[in-house]
């Protein structure tokens, strides 16, 4: 086990034989299979969710593996669905891949993504402990600490199931992970059921009050399903065309990783195009 200075109770120690462990950041199901690209590029979600344990050298970590075709029921958080995502993607990534996220690695966004979740007050730790998980095992300890859930009584369990607090970030976090410089801009788009498509689009409306604050012109976003949002309103509007995920990238001011269309007057979209710079 390695010694990061995260919580180690999430963590189950599983000895093996150093000459039967798999390759760090390969994924694994319960059927003993590595991960399909299609796996890592569908989002979708079915009732019951179906539990795997992935094992990444000495550490054993429960995610929520989706299950493809059908729409999320009985209250079921699209945030959730989407950490897990982000969780089996940080795993099958070495710690020292390249991100969207200027000056950062996998093992600096791994880092970010467990204080915010269970230590946001010790933000001022990120470079410490993204240090430490530069060496493979620590950034797997840190991977799972993002995994493990926030334990109900916490003050930050109300917070962790919202997705209005968690689903964006989540979201550009795992597009920041997938087209870093190592994996390419040109990563194919992951292809989201039509109610994730609707729940990310509402909380980019609220997400996109601080990134376009002051902006001069209207904005209004539009997916391939025919699903759009109005998400300020002003003069010469402009409408951002493309998937959720990349309409997401385009508000958080990932413009070149972002594969979007800009519809409206020049002008209005060089202003736009700059507010989000």
């Amino acid at each position: 086990m390695s010694t990061a200075s995260v919580s180690s109770s999430w963590i189950t120690a599983h000895t093996r034989p150093a000459a039967s462990r798999r390759r760090r950041w390969e994924i694994s199901g319960s059927s003993g299979t590595r991960a399909s690209s299609h796996d890592q590029g569908r989002v979708s979600c079915a009732e019951p969710v179906m539990t795997v344990e992935t094992e990444i050298g000495t550490v054993r970590v429960r995610v929520r593996r989706v299950l493809p075709g059908a729409a999320c029921q009985g209250g079921a958080m699209w945030s959730g669905i989407e950490r897990d995502a982000l969780v089996r993607a940080l795993l099958a990534t070495d710690p020292q891949t390249p991100t969207l996220c200027e000056g950062w690695q996998a093992r600096h966004l791994a880092a970010h993504l467990y204080l915010r979740r269970h230590r946001p007050w010790a933000m001022g730790q990120l470079s410490s402990l993204a240090e430490r998980a530069a060496d493979p095992a620590a950034y797997l300890d840190v991977v799972a600490g993002f995994a493990a859930p926030v334990p109900a009584r916490s003050p930050l369990a109300l917070l962790d199931r919202s997705d209005a607090a968690n689903l964006a970030e989540y979201v550009i976090h795992h597009e920041d992970l997938r087209r870093g410089e190592a994996a390419g801009a040109e990563s194919a788009a992951r292809e989201f059921p039509a109610e994730m498509t609707a729940a990310v689009l509402a909380q980019l409306r609220v997400f996109s009050m601080r990134m376009l604050r002051g902006c001069p012109v209207g904005v209004a976003l539009a997916t391939p399903e025919g699903i759009s949002r109005v998400v300020r309103t002003g003069p010469a509007p402009v409408t951002i065309r493309g998937t959720a995920a990349d309409l997401a990238l385009a508000l958080a001011g990932r413009l070149r990783a972002a594969h979007v269309r800009w519809v409206g007057p020049p002008r209005a979209i060089e202003a736009l195009r700059h507010q989000l710079h």
